[in-house]
């Protein structure tokens, strides 16, 4: 049986800050990896938490991202239109230093865009699109991502798994419903982590270095993953390379560097979120048709998506979250040491 310790949110969070810290990110860097480490663990999302430390501490001693730098406003002469250079530094950093200006600039005009480019791993997505719905606008964030997937008739990978989320304002200030999705089949970190446990893929997911069909994880990471839904997961992956690299000015999934391990070049993606203003002449009422559409979905059977999340959440909040005695062992090794109790 797995050994597991049950840690609380703020103990989590110091945790991962001390580790990023002791391997030269920032006070204001750590914290912000931290805060979305530490939420990504609350939510039930394990990969894009303290399994992901490693890999940042990882990256920051290579220099393939740096803790320290500050990211830089670049001038578009467009309203509404806000582009920043991230400079390889962390995508997090930035989001809470531009998340007011976007929001100021959406309310303004009804709808802003934020681009970020030369930036690094955004982790759980879903949390930039929830930050801009508990502002009470509908947000969208996307990415793309070092090359994992092959599109449909491709043998070899070519694109990232390229994430998109989106969120939708509540009436009390937390999102309504929050989307958080990959555009593979897969994940990259699900096919690692069964190659590591030695288990097979379902059928379907991904390719062998030679182009084939395979079920086993270990080619897959040698091979590539497939697009979700065939040709539809493949359209929308490439929008999200359109905007996520094409018009941010950042790197194609295919010459972008590793978010983990050697590969000798910077990650180098980028983001882009969109708020829009669900008010006006037209929003008139919106809280009440979500709240509708919400009571249809639920009476035919189903739940809006990130119910479950914000479920987990308050779970987390009384109750701590159990995470694997060994991983947690690894990430105070990587701080210097076993880490304090906090309250």
């Amino acid at each position: 049986m797995t050994e597991t310790r049950t840690l609380t949110i703020a103990e989590i969070e110091h945790l991962t800050r001390t580790a990023l810290r002791t391997h030269g990110a920032s006070e204001q860097g750590a914290s912000s990896i931290a805060r979305a480490v530490a939420l990504a663990e609350a939510s039930g999302n394990a990969v894009c938490g303290l399994f992901y430390v490693g890999k940042f501490c990882e990256q920051l001693k290579a220099g393939a991202v740096d803790g320290r730098i500050e990211a830089r406003r670049i001038a578009t002469g467009q309203d509404g239109r806000l582009l920043v250079d991230v400079r390889h530094g962390f995508a997090h950093t930035a989001f809470d230093r531009y998340l007011p200006e976007l929001v100021e600039a959406a309310e303004k005009l009804g709808v802003a865009t934020l681009a970020f480019r030369h930036s690094y791993n955004a982790l759980d997505l879903g949390q930039f699109a929830e930050r801009i719905a508990e502002a009470g606008l509908i947000g969208i964030a996307i990415s793309n991502s070092p090359a994992t997937v092959a599109h449909p008739g491709m043998t070899k990978k070519l694109f990232g798994t390229n994430p998109f989320a989106y969120a939708v304002p509540g009436p009390k200030g937390a999102p309504a419903l929050v989307v958080d999705m990959s555009t593979s089949a897969v994940t990259k970190t699900a096919v690692i982590l069964k190659a590591e446990a030695g288990e097979p893929l379902a059928q379907g997911v991904a390719l062998d270095a030679s182009g084939k069909p395979t079920i086993d994880a270990t080619a897959a990471l040698d091979g590539a993953i497939l697009a979700f839904g065939g040709h539809k997961g493949a359209a929308i992956s490439l929008l999200v390379e359109l905007l996520g690299a094409v018009l941010t000015g950042s790197s194609l999934s295919k010459d972008a560097g590793l978010f983990a391990g050697s590969s000798g070049k910077k990650p180098d993606v980028g983001q882009v979120f969109i708020a829009l203003d669900p008010g006006g002449p037209s929003g008139e009422g919106f809280d009440a048709r979500v709240a509708a559409l919400g009571r249809a979905i639920a009476e035919a059977g189903g739940r809006l998506p990130g119910e479950r999340r914000l479920a987990r959440r308050a779970e987390a909040a009384r109750d701590g979250v159990k995470i694997k005695a060994e991983l947690v062992a690894e990430v105070e090794a990587l701080g210097g040491g076993r880490s304090q109790k906090i309250e």
